[in-house]
């Protein structure tokens, strides 16, 4: 039986993140009707067309919120709060970002993922964890945990100006996913309606590499 002390905590938990959600909810509207953006509260599409990225597999429940979204003659543009929960019980976690998708049809981009290294990347690698590394460029590789479904094709991707790019912006914190004509950036945070522009600033900036 769960304690009524847990139940209650749960709860309260529960209550406060409605709560902060509900804050954000009004300004992202006003956000999207003062760049013409169209709004969604409910970002279900967003995991229903990119899921196969793979940070909308990381934990479980999964959810997005705030959907913004518009198209122009040369790419579509999202913006959404998109949050997961870790462990369950008492630990468990909830990790909230704000992501940018930009799709460019035409771009046939490899299928990869990049983040900073972390501490804990270390015992992943003993257990067989990928990490694509290049030898020439110790600076790159010791920053960022890259990935990819086929490693030759990762490794053009990430061609010299692409890695001084990146190792140029460690302060960042970007996280990057490609696939195809479709490329996903965040920082590991929620952004605030103010900083959403340069959110996509930075995810065109990295689009640009190769668009």
């Amino acid at each position: 039986m769960i304690p009524l002390v847990l139940v209650l905590a749960l709860a309260l938990v529960a209550g406060l993140a409605w709560y902060f959600h509900r804050r954000r909810t009004g300004p992202w509207r006003d956000l999207a009707t003062r760049y013409g953006m169209a709004y969604h509260p409910n970002g279900g599409e967003l995991l229903r067309r990119f899921g196969a990225f793979k940070t909308f597999s990381l934990g479980h429940s999964g959810r997005a919120r705030n959907l913004l979204h518009e198209t122009d003659k040369t790419q579509e543009t999202f913006v959404a709060d998109f949050c997961y929960a870790t462990g369950q019980g008492k630990d468990r976690r909830t990790h909230e970002v704000t992501v940018c998708i930009l799709v460019r049809p035409g771009l046939q981009l490899a299928p990869c993922f990049l983040r900073r290294e972390a501490p804990l990347d270390v015992l992943g690698k003993i257990f067989g964890g990928q990490d694509i590394n290049f030898a020439q460029d110790g600076d790159f590789s010791q920053a960022y945990l890259l990935q990819g479904e086929k490693e030759d094709d990762v490794r053009l991707l990430f061609n010299p100006r692409v890695r001084r790019f990146f190792s140029g912006r460690k302060e960042e914190n970007l996280h990057f996913e490609a696939r195809g004509d479709t490329v996903l950036v965040h920082t590991g945070r929620l952004v605030g309606p103010e900083r959403a522009r340069d959110l996509v600033a930075q995810a065109r900036e990295v689009l640009a590499l190769w668009a």
